[in-house]
């Protein structure tokens, strides 16, 4: 039995009725949380249909006649493979039967307009008939997103789904994994009205030149050059991948920061450190997200939590320690400098201005980054400038 009551599962509006995109969303949630905790398999088919994900079922590996041995087939083995076969057909069979009841359960969720709206489409009869899930998911991201366009001025209307897209935030109780398919879900609904985000002239260059590999690779491999359907599909492929970048660096700047604060810390200095560790698609993100554990020290016993972390630069046989949260760049000579924000203090900029403060180079007195409180009676150095300390025990 699937269970078809779902719990804070409010009827869908069409746009005309006023129906939102955050409706959409929520609506969506509702669905799939409900699929996956209640129905058997439910994570197969709300991955196929709601999120065009590869499902996770295992086909079974052909019994090779290598497995067999001069008198038959050797018993253990054949049982287990006919085990196998026998799971993965329950599985497909479940997937069936899933997405027909999930077509049913959103199809019966929907105001009447809505329905409507999805009845007279063309294609109404013959997926109807189907019960084919994919297609009337398709069909409502379709009303909720390009009926805006019919009402409302275009560029309104992506400059409306941008800035839904770009004020996201992961809040409390939000898991990794619904957070990244909800800006994904918003940033496909962009793309549905045509809109574009990130996108760069350095982007442009990369497309150019993966897109004729692309072509040479299919002439050398086939012998004949790509149609221009072909063309036209790659282009939008290659396009997708390199817009992943982007798009995961975007989620975690929106990830929780008490969490992942840290982590957006640590890439920022190893990128000014010249090593760029940003992850590369939202898939690479969730796992980063997933298996995170902040390098924070603990406070001291009986103190607050600070929520800074340390970061430890070479300096020759010294060490120079600064809290992670503060920490920009390094100065040309090796010394580890901290920074609170401002980026007219780079060495770079002023390489021969001395501070009288803080008795480091690259800003003047006037604009000092380190905090103007009372000096440190054991060291007689102004609070919060670095030190050198040496490592006498040998460790990092």
């Amino acid at each position: 039995m699937r269970s078809t009551d779902v719990d804070k599962l409010k009827v869908l509006k069409a746009p005309s009725e006023s129906g939102t995109q955050e409706e959409l969303s929520k609506w969506i949630a509702a669905i799939e949380t409900h699929v996956n905790v209640t129905w058997s398999q439910g994570h197969n088919v709300t991955q196929a249909v709601l999120h065009k994900e590869k499902m996770e079922i295992e086909k079974p590996v052909d019994y090779e006649a290598s497995e067999k041995t001069i008198n038959g087939w050797v018993p253990a083995k054949k049982l287990l493979w006919n085990a196998s076969v026998l799971k993965y057909g329950e599985q497909l069979q479940m997937l069936v039967e899933n997405k027909k009841a999930l077509y049913a359960l959103m199809l019966g969720n929907v105001s009447g307009h809505m329905k409507s709206r999805i009845t007279s489409n063309s294609a109404y009869e013959k997926e109807n008939r189907a019960m084919n899930a994919t297609w009337l998911h398709r069909i409502i991201m379709d009303i909720m997103s390009n009926y805006e366009t019919e009402t409302k001025q275009k560029d309104l209307s992506n400059i409306e789904q941008i800035h839904r897209i770009v004020t996201l935030k992961q809040e409390q109780g939000i898991t990794n994994v619904a957070f990244i398919r909800q800006v994904t879900n918003e940033m496909n609904i962009l793309e549905r009205k045509g809109g574009e985000l990130f996108w760069t002239d350095d982007l442009e260059v990369q497309l150019g030149i993966a897109s004729t590999k692309a072509k040479k690779d299919y002439a050398s491999i086939n012998s004949i050059p790509m149609t221009s359907e072909q063309e036209e599909k790659e282009l939008k492929q290659l396009k997708k991948i390199l817009m992943n970048k982007p798009l995961a660096i975007m989620i975690l700047h929106a990830a929780d920061k008490k969490r992942f604060g840290p982590l957006c810390d640590e890439l920022n200095n190893a990128y000014l450190l010249g090593q760029d560790k940003y992850p590369s698609s939202p898939a690479e993100l969730l796992k980063l997200l997933n298996n995170y554990k902040s390098t924070s020290a603990g406070p001291p016993q009986g103190q607050p939590q600070t929520g800074r972390t340390t970061v430890r630069f070479n300096t020759g046989t010294q060490r120079s320690q600064i809290p992670a949260a503060a920490a920009s760049f390094l100065q040309t000579n090796g010394q580890a400098r901290l920074l609170r924000g401002k980026s007219n203090t780079a060495p770079a900029l002023r390489p021969n201005t001395h501070c009288t403060k803080c008795k480091y180079n690259g800003h003047y007195y006037t604009q000092c980054p380190f905090e103007p409180e009372r000096n440190n009676p054991t060291t007689g150095t102004a609070c919060g400038a670095p030190q050198e300390t040496s490592n006498t025990t040998g460790q990092e």
